[in-house]
Order: structure tokens, then C-alpha cells, then sequence
């Protein structure tokens, strides 16, 4: 344990030195105004005081001086503050201060004096009769208060937002395919997104069976072969698993065989199978992708491995497969406001990241009691925040997937009559806060993890075709209309 006796850290000739400059250089106060916290950052209570005198000094519009802050002490009755501190000897022990990085000093010596604080009560209830769930919900706590107070700066100038936005207009304007973001790894879907952008929490919704973690995979696959970081977050399926899938999509031999280590005839895989699957292997071990193999769901260990990622690897998308299953120990009420406190902090991770966030999410069983089976925005919303939080929303329906359920249920006896698929899924766009709202068809082979912007004929597959003309490109149906076929 830590000693007690020790004094907390802090400096309390340097927060002098930063009021003295203050004083001499008075606009120099809007610049450190945030890293002080309006005068929490201060050791010494009364330097605490005349600081947060001379905020309001400035706020009251009056010029800020030694003696117009002398007088606001008198009429508080403060009078021994400036006995004791003398304002003019401020003043000079200012000359020469770096108000900029003593602000920043004095702000780290804060953050440290938290820590301890913070600590000590992590010490007191570990050592009580607590449960864990508790001590490690405060734990978690104590570290997300700590590192929140150290992401505070200044507001940033009109003119670096203008600049930073007439950049992105360039970029955007000298890129040949338009793309600007995390490559989606489909030519159609990058037009209408202009790829995953930084800013975006994109929320990729479907029933069970619509091919959700496969085509998040083939993003995956995608982002990181356009050497873009890719963290994994799979909480459904195991990291081998996932990889199988990879395997798969690259060596064309179906994800279930590949777990059979067969053929579904029982006919072992030919040599040349076994050197596609090696080959296959070899080149998503040399991907920049990263894992999930905790056995924790809850969003504040997933926030710290994501932060982690960035920090160590420099990650430059997120999947989480899938919303639902992510829990939150700080939300004692029902499925819906458990859901909404995990999307609200995908969004706050979203923003303190800068990088996007392709999150799975399960549709309502009111897909299923309409007969046009194609997702709309009302099937998202029973699950809370999502609609709102989500700056993309992304509907999937594969067709192929109904035909095999009504094959099943129309068959007269033991006997499947397998209906003629046509491998393709469709992205309804529900909603794209920076783009059109569309819906795109691309062909997909579940069982090889596949997407494309073409169906790959008999031609040697060799990843996301070019984009093809706008004809691919439909507006998404409304509720009322039929159940057509492609």
C-alpha cells in the first residue's frame, strides 16, 4: 500500500508563476482555460479562489487586474486571500512563465492527486465484504474518470474546422473512385458511402441467417488487405472460427467443410485443396487483424480493448458481432435500456476514436410476420438507441435464405426439392446521415464467406469486382410492396 503520510503531488510555485502570467498577459486566460478546470486543478485553495476570481472578472466584462480582483475578494469578505498572496508579487513571479505547458503540468499533477483519491476508495471497498461485480465496476470507474480528464484541450479555431473540412473535399474531389474512408471492399457500396468513415457508427442489421457475420468478415478481409488495421470482436463466434471463415472465403472450400476437415461426402480434400488452403492461411496470417478472445461482454472491457488496439496497433476499424449480446453492469433495467446504454458508449467510443464502428445487430421477429421479409427502420427500433445513434443503418435480406424455408415447409414428406438460388443479398441503406438512402445488390456465397459487386461465373475468383453501372442500384422498398423475386 501506498504511504499516507506522503503529500500528494502538486506544485504550488509553478501554479503561482501561471497566475502572475495571467495577470500580466490577461487574454493568455482563454487559452488554458480548459486544462484548469475553472480553478479544480489547483492544490492551493486559496490560489484556487483568486483564479476563480479572475474568471469572473472576465466574465462580468470587466478589465482583469490586481485590483479589480482585490475588490471582488473584499466584497466576498476574502480579505486574508490577498494578505497572504500578495497580487502584485503574482505578478512578477509570472515574468517569464510558459502559461502553456504550466497549465498542462499543474493539469497532470490534478489528474494524479485523482488517481490517488480515486484509489483510496478502490483500497477501502476491496478490502470490505464486496461483491467483485462491484469492486470491478468501480475499478472500471476509477479508470474512466482518470482518462477522461485527460482528453481536454481547446476548442479548436473556425479556421482549422474549415480547413480540415475543405481537405476532405479535396480528397475526396483528386480520389478516382470517390473513396475517402476504410475501403467496404465492394465498388457499390463504397459509392454510396465513399467508404467507412471515421466519423461513422454504422449499424448492419438483419435476421438470424441473412449472412450478418459473413459479410462483416469479407469487410474484415477487405479493410485489412488494404493494410487498414481491423479489430474483431466477435462474440458469437470464436477467433478460429472466424479465421476458418477467412480460410474459406480465400480457398473457395465451404466453412463447413473446412470445420468437417472433409468433404460433406466424406471424400477427403485433393492436394491441390490442401496447398489453397495453405496458401489461404498464409496470407490472412500476414493481415493486420486483431482478435477478441476475452470471455468478458461487457462494453466498458470491449471500450478498453478497442482503446488498446489503437494505441498498440494503430486500428483503423472495429466490427462488433453482434449489439445485442454486449452487456453493461452500470444498467440494472430491462433489454431495452441495457441496449441503449451499449450503443450510446459505441458512440462515445466512435467519437473519442475517430475511426469507424461496424456493429452487427439482430432485426425483431416482425420481419418474419410480413410478407415482404425486407428490413425496414421500424424493425430496428424496439432495440432501443440504435436508430439514433447510428449514422448508417444498413438492412441485409438474402432472398436464397427464404426460398430454402419455404422449400422446407411445403415438402410433402421426407424429400427436399432444393428451389434455384440466386446468391445475391441485398444492403437496404435505411439510413445515411452523409448520403443517399439506396439499396444495393451484390452476389454472395454464404457457405465460401463471398461477397462481390458481380457473381464471379467461371472465371477465377480474384476478389471485389470493379464498380458496375448504376442499374445495380435500386431505392429500397417500401413495406407494402410484394414479395417479388430478383
Amino acid at each position: 500500500m501506498f504511504d499516507t503520510l506522503k503529500l500528494p503531488p502538486s506544485d504550488i510555485p509553478s501554479e503561482r508563476a501561471l497566475l502572475g502570467a495571467i495577470f500580466n498577459e490577461p487574454r493568455r486566460l482563454f487559452d488554458v482555460r480548459a486544462y484548469l478546470d475553472e480553478g479544480n486543478v489547483f492544490y492551493d485553495l486559496e490560489l484556487a479562489d483568486i483564479y476563480k476570481t479572475m474568471l469572473w472578472v472576465v466574465d462580468a466584462g470587466q478589465t482583469l487586474r490586481p485590483l479589480t480582483v482585490i475588490q471582488r475578494l473584499n466584497m466576498q469578505k476574502k480579505e486574508g486571500i490577498f494578505a497572504k498572496h500578495n497580487l502584485l508579487d503574482l505578478s512578477n513571479e509570472g515574468t517569464g512563465c510558459d502559461v502553456d505547458y504550466t497549465a498542462i503540468h499543474l493539469r497532470e499533477l490534478f489528474i494524479k492527486r485523482l488517481a490517488i483519491s480515486e484509489a483510496s476508495q478502490l483500497i477501502r471497498i476491496s478490502f470490505e465484504n464486496q461483491p467483485l461485480d462491484h469492486v470491478v465496476a468501480q475499478s472500471q470507474q476509477l479508470t474512466e474518470l482518470v482518462t477522461g480528464q485527460v482528453n481536454v484541450g481547446r476548442d479548436r479555431s473556425l479556421d482549422s474546422i474549415t480547413s480540415g473540412a475543405f481537405a476532405h473535399i479535396v480528397d475526396a474531389s483528386n480520389a478516382p473512385t470517390g473513396l475517402v474512408g476504410v475501403t467496404t471492399g465492394s465498388g457499390r457500396i463504397n459509392r454510396l458511402t465513399g467508404g467507412w468513415q471515421k466519423s461513422d457508427l454504422v449499424y448492419m442489421a438483419g435476421r438470424p441467417g441473412s449472412g450478418k457475420s459473413a459479410v462483416a468478415l469479407c469487410h474484415a478481409d477487405a479493410a485489412a488487405s488494404d493494410k487498414t488495421g481491423v479489430g474483431i470482436i466477435s462474440l458469437e463466434m470464436s477467433a478460429e472460427d472466424n479465421v476458418m471463415r477467412l480460410i474459406s472465403g480465400r480457398c473457395r472450400v465451404p466453412y463447413s467443410e473446412l470445420r468437417r476437415g472433409k468433404h460433406a461426402d466424406g471424400t477427403p480434400f485433393t492436394p491441390e485443396e490442401w496447398r489453397a488452403i495453405e496458401k489461404a492461411r498464409d496470407e490472412i496470417n500476414s493481415l493486420p487483424l486483431h482478435f477478441y478472445t476475452k470471455h468478458s461482454y461487457d462494453i466498458a472491457d470491449l471500450t478498453y480493448t478497442a482503446l488498446d488496439w489503437q494505441q498498440r496497433y494503430g486500428i483503423g476499424l472495429l466490427i462488433v458481432d453482434y449489439v445485442q449480446l454486449l452487456e453493461d453492469r452500470t444498467v440494472k433495467g430491462n433489454d431495452q435500456q441495457r441496449v441503449s446504454a451499449v450503443s450510446r458508449k459505441l458512440k462515445q467510443l466512435n467519437f473519442r476514436t475517430e475511426m469507424p464502428i461496424l456493429a452487427l445487430a439482430q432485426l425483431s421477429r416482425a420481419v418474419e410476420t410480413r410478407k415482404n421479409k425486407r428490413p425496414i427502420m421500424t424493425d430496428l427500433r424496439e432495440t432501443g438507441q440504435l436508430e439514433q445513434d447510428g449514422g448508417i443503418i444498413i438492412g441485409l435480406y438474402r432472398d436464397d435464405y427464404y426460398k430454402l424455408q419455404r422449400a422446407k415447409n411445403q415438402r410433402a414428406d421426407a424429400t427436399l426439392v432444393m428451389p434455384d438460388f440466386d446468391n445475391t443479398i441485398e444492403y437496404d441503406l435505411l439510413k445515411n446521415r452523409n448520403g443517399e438512402v439506396r439499396m444495393a445488390k451484390l452476389w454472395c456465397d454464404i457457405a465460401t464467406n463471398r461477397i462481390a459487386d458481380d457473381a464471379p461465373g467461371l472465371l477465377p475468383y480474384n476478389g471485389i469486382s470493379a464498380p458496375t453501372p448504376s442499374r445495380a442500384l435500386a431505392p429500397v422498398q417500401a413495406e407494402d410492396e410484394s414479395d417479388v423475386p430478383f
